[in-house]
């Protein structure tokens, strides 16, 4: 849309200003610099142009540059605030808000009656934990200008504190709402706990002070704690480095989700954003946490192994040295998703290719303020271009398998037949679908030990597909009609194991083991059914029960106190 714009009226200062800070935020800096300098060829003596160009060379690390443009603004208004409003705003989009409340206090200072900077450093406080002067600020926002949208619904969020419960725990200062507290308060404590205990070692990470976790039985709730207004879409959770804020379980339909695998990702990023003083690369951070979910759980992992390879085949994968753009400038909403996906796998690559500490020597390169260009250089001795070019080779090597057995993707414009099926499989012994269709259509005909054979090809032709009617579901449905209990719950577990949100298929199989009094696999599978939903009493029932069986009476208890509650 500025493009059109600009098309029309190229000396449009307002759209060059609004393509500028697009580019400041995907961090294409030159292309940022190329469009406030057609601004400042209209007109060479605006604060406002002159102040984003001072912004996009502290992002640089051009300090003569940026000085230069402070400079500039200041000659021509010396009480022009906007100009650190504008670095700070910029500061607080790349999550460096220590920096972004320096220069927060600097635009005050200049201009006492700026009163959107009063605001914009109060909420920037508060994701720095200091809620309390951050307050302090809004209030007097608030008081001079009522009608900020931002202001208001922070400050309504505030009052709606007092309806919550604080616990500390070694590392964490955990925030609930009361009424959800004696559900899985303890729970979620004792999970960032294990969380903390799982990957500090790995990163030589210690924290400085108690890391701040606010969790919303309401989504809109969070999304004005992230951004000021409600919404945020299929957000989350979001961390700021020093403050976690995510949904509650509550705070969306039982399912849907999985909150135990978001405070796990959401406390990796936690250990980078500090480690790098919140200067990681968004690729990096967002791989990182999704990869460290990955090995914790198998279950808490992204079901998108059949998409990526597609992906590959299709050559839709974006370059690693473009890949921030899948989250800041997403084609579409799979993409965004997809993009989460996409910078696991090249976490993958590193660890698999170069080591481990490969990571951890990223991390502190960061720290010291080094370029992601220079980073790769430095770390992988090849070039960003060269680097892509490996990374696009091991996602080719990896998928090599998965895309030959999609090779037969049925559509939806035709309905196939056996016969249809039964050709596929014969062109191609691999092909998943054909043997997962054709097992289901044989499944509904009664003939269920030809059935079991097409799934258990199905299932071991792709093992992670945990879609609707998948093979893991029909073939424990058939083993419980068989009287197999033994062989039902094998499936279930194997489902599982790899589904974060199959509650139902838990339930199942607690079920199941229930009927043989099988207490340690009756623990671990409604464990994995609470991080899905707390709020489920059968679930905390039965676990309750499954301590008892095992005289651990005091876990016992607190199920049972869950469940009441």
């Amino acid at each position: 849309s500025v493009r059109k714009a600009l098309a029309i009226n190229p000396n449009l200062i307002e759209g060059r200003l609004f393509l500028a800070g697009l580019f400041l935020t995907d961090e294409a800096y030159d292309q940022a610099v190329e469009q406030i300098q057609s601004a400042l060829e209209v007109n060479p003596i605006s604060p406002a142009t002159q102040a984003l160009l001072a912004a996009c060379y502290h992002a640089m690390g051009n300090q003569s540059g940026y000085e230069a443009a402070c400079q500039q603004v200041l000659d021509v208004n010396p009480g022009y605030g906007q100009l650190y409003a504008t670095i700070a705003d910029n500061l607080s989009r790349r999550y460096r808000f220590r920096e972004a409340i320096e220069m927060g206090r600097k635009a005050i200072e200049l201009d006492p009656a700026l009163w959107s900077a009063y605001a914009s450093l109060g909420i920037t406080l508060s994701r720095v934990a200091e809620e309390e002067e951050g307050r302090r600020f809004l209030d007097q926002a608030f008081a001079r200008d009522g009608f900020n949208t931002w202001t208001f619904n922070t400050l309504e969020l505030f009052d709606s504190f007092e309806a919550y419960t604080t616990h500390t725990s070694a590392h964490f200062i955990l925030k609930l709402h009361q009424d959800e507290d004696p559900v899985y308060g303890k729970l979620a404590l004792d999970l960032l706990e294990e969380a903390y205990q799982t990957m500090s070692p790995r990163y030589g990470f210690e924290a400085e002070r108690p890391i701040l976790v606010e969790l919303f039985p309401k989504h809109d709730d969070f999304a004005v704690r992230i951004s000021g207004l409600p919404g945020a879409g299929a957000l989350l959770g979001v961390c700021f480095g020093e403050v976690v804020v995510a949904d509650s379980p509550k705070a969306r339909p039982a399912g849907s989700f999985n909150w135990g695998q978001t405070l796990w990702h959401e406390f990796a990023h936690v250990i980078h954003l500090q480690q790098t003083r919140n200067r990681i690369p968004r690729w990096l951070a967002e791989g990182i946490a999704v990869y460290e979910a990955r090995i914790a759980k198998p279950e808490w992992d992204i079901d998108m192994e059949a998409d990526f390879a597609i992906a590959v085949s299709h050559d839709d994968l974006l370059k690693v040295s473009d890949l921030n753009s899948g989250f800041t400038r997403p084609k579409s909403a799979g993409q965004v998703i997809m993009s989460y996906y996409q910078a696991s796998i090249v976490v993958e690559y590193i660890v698999d290719t170069y080591g481990f500490d490969a990571i951890r020597r990223m991390l502190t390169l960061l720290n010291e303020d080094r370029t992601t260009d220079e980073i790769i250089e430095t770390v992988f001795e090849v070039s960003f271009d060269e680097f892509d070019e490996g990374f696009m080779s091991f996602a080719k090597a990896r998928t090599e398998k998965m895309r030959e057995v999609l090779q037969f993707t049925p559509t939806q414009k035709k309905t196939l037949t056996q016969a249809d099926l039964e050709t596929a499989i014969a062109d191609n012994p691999e092909s998943f679908y054909a043997h997962l269709f054709l097992g289901r259509i044989l499944h509904a005909q009664g003939k269920d030990d030809e059935a079991i054979e097409l799934l258990t090809k199905a299932k071991t032709l792709f093992p992670h597909y945990v879609n609707s009617d998948n093979p893991y579901q029909l073939l424990s449905d058939i083993y419980l009609k068989q009287n197999n209990d033994e062989a039902a719950m094998e499936e279930l577990e194997a489902l599982t194991a790899i589904d974060e949100d199959d509650i139902e298929s838990c339930k199942k199989l607690a079920l199941l083991y229930e009927r043989y009094q099988r207490s340690d696999e009756l623990i671990r599978v409604l464990t994995r059914a609470v991080m899905i939903n707390p709020f489920d009493s059968k679930v905390r029932n039965m676990r309750g029960m499954a301590y008892e069986w095992q005289n651990r009476y005091e876990e016992a208890i607190l199920e049972y106190q869950a469940a009441l509650a």
